[in-house]
């Protein structure tokens, strides 16, 4: 009787797999998501490039503007969908990006319209007073990518007048087969030993000893370490950055440190330890 019950048993367990097998059971958290038996390859990529100019942008005559965006793209000819996916997020971060120089309702508008809205906003400024010339640069770069991940930077720069130009950086990390952004909280298993890790490099990166008041040093902290949330894994480890006026002055520029792998062993979940 007990023999036929584990017989039984056993059958069992092997039908339910096979069940699962054949339905695609749900999987149960990330880190599984992660490490699928069948590891998804690849995306291959490219940049593609857009360029405007007001009409009176003529030779040497400093009545310009210009806006210039580069982005990456993505194609898999057996994960269309998901690289369609891919590529109306970064088009929706050029969109966001560029929406910050109209004052209309961006919610319908293209990148082309948005793009011409910055034209003819310094074609206004101009006949109002002479204006410096006004310029648009972004770029959105796939930085890292392995079979789970897909990091990308976006980066802006744009001039409108005054002491400078205004400079942001942000960075990008998704799961590759589901487009999933990523949080910090997302690759992490210790919150608290990641601040004392990341004070540390941030302190080395930054020519200061433990016992430094970050105050002193130019930075807009107290007594606490502030960590960044713009963060990227690249192929050596978590980088993380501020951008200007974040936690200091212009004058002290983008502010980034790395925490390599090595560091990292039991503080990000092991899928995320990129070796």
């Amino acid at each position: 009787m007990r023999k036929n019950t584990i017989i039984a048993i056993i059958i069992g367990i092997v039908l339910i797999a096979g069940l699962c097998f054949y339905y695609n059971c749900p999987i149960k958290n990330m880190e599984e998501a992660i490490h699928e038996t069948n590891k998804p390859s690849l995306f291959s990529s490219h940049l593609k490039m857009k360029k405007w100019r007001n009409n009176e942008c003529k030779g040497d005559t400093l009545d310009c503007a210009v806006v210039r965006i580069h982005f990456v793209q993505f194609q898999d000819s057996t994960r269309q969908d998901l690289a369609r996916q891919f590529n109306d997020t970064i088009n929706a971060l050029l969109l966001h990006t560029l929406s910050d120089f109209s004052e209309e309702n961006t919610t319908t508008q293209s990148i082309d319209q948005l793009a011409q809205q910055f034209l003819d906003g310094y074609d206004e400024e101009n006949r109002l007073s002479p204006s410096y010339p006004w310029n648009m640069d972004i770029s959105i770069d796939l930085i890292h990518q392995t079979p789970h991940t897909i990091t990308i930077q976006e980066a802006s720069s744009s001039y409108t007048g005054g002491a400078h130009p205004n400079t942001y950086v942000s960075y990008h990390n998704y799961l590759s087969n589901t487009a999933k952004l990523l949080s910090i909280d997302d690759i992490i298993i210790n919150r608290d030993e990641l601040l004392k890790v990341a004070e540390k490099a941030f302190r080395q990166a930054n020519d200061m000893t433990a016992g430094d008041d970050f105050y002193e040093k130019g930075f807009e902290m107290d007594s606490l370490f502030v960590l960044s949330q713009n963060f990227a894994l690249t192929k050596d480890g978590l980088d993380f950055l501020y951008n200007p006026y974040e936690i200091a002055p212009y004058s002290m520029g983008t502010i980034e440190f790395s925490i390599p792998y090595a560091d990292l062993e039991n503080i990000l979940k092991p899928a995320f330890i990129l070796k």
